[in-house]
C-alpha cells in the first residue's frame, strides 16, 4: 500500500511542477504584454485584459505550488520510519 501512495505522490509532484512551469511561462508573457500595452501603447482596455489574465494565472500558479509542497510532505510522511 505504501508503494501505491508513493506513486500517487510522485505523479502529483511531476504534474504540479510541469504545469507550474507552463503557467509561469504564460505569466511572463502576459506580464510583458501588460507592460507594453500600458506603457508604450497607452491602451488601457487591453492592459485590463492582461491584468485579469495575470490574476487568474497567478492564482493557478499559487495553487500548483501548494500542490507541489503537499506532495513532497506526503512523500516524507509516507516514507517515515516508525520507531
Amino acid at each position: 500500500m505504501k508503494q501505491i501512495f508513493n506513486l500517487f505522490y510522485l505523479i502529483t509532484f511531476v504534474y504540479s511542477i510541469s504545469l507550474s512551469a507552463y503557467v509561469g511561462w504564460w505569466i511572463l508573457r502576459d506580464w510583458a504584454a501588460l507592460e507594453y500595452s500600458h506603457n508604450v501603447e497607452k491602451n488601457y482596455e487591453i492592459s485590463i485584459h492582461h491584468l485579469i489574465n495575470l490574476v487568474g494565472e497567478g492564482t493557478v500558479f499559487l495553487l500548483l505550488n501548494c500542490l507541489t509542497v503537499m506532495s513532497v510532505i506526503g512523500l516524507n510522511i509516507n516514507n517515515r520510519q516508525d520507531s
